[in-house]
């Protein structure tokens, strides 16, 4: 009985250094934005990413930062995951997740009960989607009906992110 339970606890500590290690090497990136973005009044914008964070992204080069999208390098189930702090809104709120220039997740917020408050809001969106590994591509855009320009906030409170699920 003792050398069986040894044998499946060495088993087990076995897989879990697979599992590990597969964690570590799946493709993954995480966007950034150094800079405020103003964004005018009902207008779609796509929000502008401009590097990388070294600590979680192990793939910089799916990041193309001319056109602020990530074309991931591997074919299969990937998570994609935005979200953005805004000052000046007085109304309400769209952050959305474009595959190929096509809405395929939103999150709608609304700041006060009328639009009469103005405040500061944050947003995110989660999705799960399949991508051809060359020339499926992810974006990020923002929408408001506030009365006037919402800036929304580089550093850590604007972020995009990518990781690689498994194959189909």
């Amino acid at each position: 009985m003792t050398n069986s339970r040894r044998q499946s606890n060495e088993e087990i500590e076995s897989r879990l250094s697979q599992l590990e290690q597969a964690l570590t090497t799946r493709p993954k990136i995480h966007a950034t934005k150094s800079a405020n973005q103003s964004v005018t009044q009902n207008t779609w914008i796509k929000l502008t990413f401009d590097g990388t964070e070294p600590a979680h992204t192990n793939q910089p080069g799916m990041l193309n930062t001319s056109l602020s999208r990530i074309t991931p390098d591997k074919a299969g189930m990937w998570a994609f995951h935005a979200g953005t702090f805004g000052i000046g809104f007085d109304n309400r709120a769209t952050i959305a997740l474009v595959k190929n220039g096509l809405v395929i997740d939103a999150a709608h917020m609304r700041v006060g009960h009328s639009g009469g408050v103005s405040g500061d809001m944050g947003m995110q969106t989660h999705w799960e989607v399949e991508m051809n590994g060359t020339t499926d591509y992810m974006e990020v855009w923002v929408f408001h009906f506030s009365s006037g320009a919402v800036s929304y906030v580089g550093g850590v409170d604007t972020f995009f992110t990518g990781t690689y699920i498994g194959a189909m």
